[in-house]
């Protein structure tokens, strides 16, 4: 899949230079896309949440408050494409970046300490759910691939309490998860799109 070259992006929440978001869940529970510029890669989704289950300001605890995740994993071949049992893995060998609102209107992220430095993530509400737009420093990417980054492997996910603190959460996911046996082999994968030169007279 192609990940395009974009300028401008506001790590902000409302999704305005983002236009259509071409990835969606199967259930469409959300949409997502992915794209970068030289500094940083973007990530923003937009969920579907008739009753949002808001987090208390500051982290966001595990399994208790609606909230969305990218799984992120920029590790050169064999190990990204390979399927595993990753979550112990997180921070190490990808990203799991997960984010949802609070109720003070601002952002609460899990295990912030486990993001890179430079990472920015924020939540705002929309008229029928929310929106996230997440940042990871290009760097990171290129320590992952010893030089200039060109491809990363990605899945998506959303977790909907239905309004309540606590009891089973709805999860819908894009991909299958990598612990799971009919998830494909690199799945998820993208590629870094660099802009066409023109050439001149």
């Amino acid at each position: 899949r192609p990940c395009p070259m974009r300028e401008g992006i506001g790590i902000d929440g409302r999704l305005d230079e983002w236009g259509e978001l071409p990835f969606a869940a199967e259930s469409e529970t959300f949409r997502f896309a992915a794209a970068w510029d030289e500094d940083r890669l973007c990530l923003a989704a937009r969920i579907r949440d008739s009753q949002i289950a808001s987090a208390k300001p500051g982290a966001l605890e595990w399994g208790k408050r609606d909230s969305f995740a990218f799984w992120l994993d920029a590790r050169e071949e064999p190990e990204r494409s390979a399927n595993s049992k990753p979550w112990e893995r997180r921070g190490q060998d990808f990203l799991y970046l997960e984010c949802g609102l609070d109720n003070a209107g601002g952002t609460a992220r899990f295990e912030p300490e486990r993001w890179p430095e430079g990472a920015e993530a924020a939540c705002a509400r929309t008229r029928g759910g929310y929106a996230l737009e997440v940042s990871i420093p290009a760097r990171y990417l290129d320590s992952r691939q010893g030089g200039r980054w060109s491809v990363f492997r990605l899945n998506a996910s959303a977790r909907d309490y239905g309004g309540r603190a606590s009891g089973p959460a709805r999860e819908s996911d894009w991909m299958p998860r990598r612990n799971r046996p009919e998830c494909p082999p690199g799945s998820g994968s993208f590629k870094r799109i660099e802009p066409q030169k023109i050439a001149s007279d």
